[in-house]
């Protein structure tokens, strides 16, 4: 049975919801992170996405595969522009 189009809208709502609040909780660990590090984390008053990336890289167990660099730079990116948005509303 096929919904109607506005369920469908309104579950892709619910879940962009849900990726919104996902990507401010970990804006808000990144932060956290970046303020018990010390200023080489922060770049001003934002923490530094590649610092902290970098730290990340390294503590990824070698039974895990490999994650990407660049990839992981967007979605810390992304969780810091979250945060900094939830913080100013």
């Amino acid at each position: 049975m096929k919904q109607a189009p506005d369920a469908d809208a309104q579950k892709r709502g619910v879940a962009a919801d849900k990726e919104l609040r996902a990507l401010e909780a970990f804006g808000l660990l990144v932060e956290l992170y970046a303020s018990q590090h010390g200023p080489d984390y922060r770049n001003g008053a934002r923490p530094k996405a590649s610092r902290i990336v970098k730290d990340m890289l390294t503590k990824v167990p070698d039974d895990v595969p490999s994650m990407g660099d660049r990839k992981l730079k967007e979605h810390v990116g992304a969780a810091i522009k979250a945060w900094e948005a939830k913080k100013r509303r």
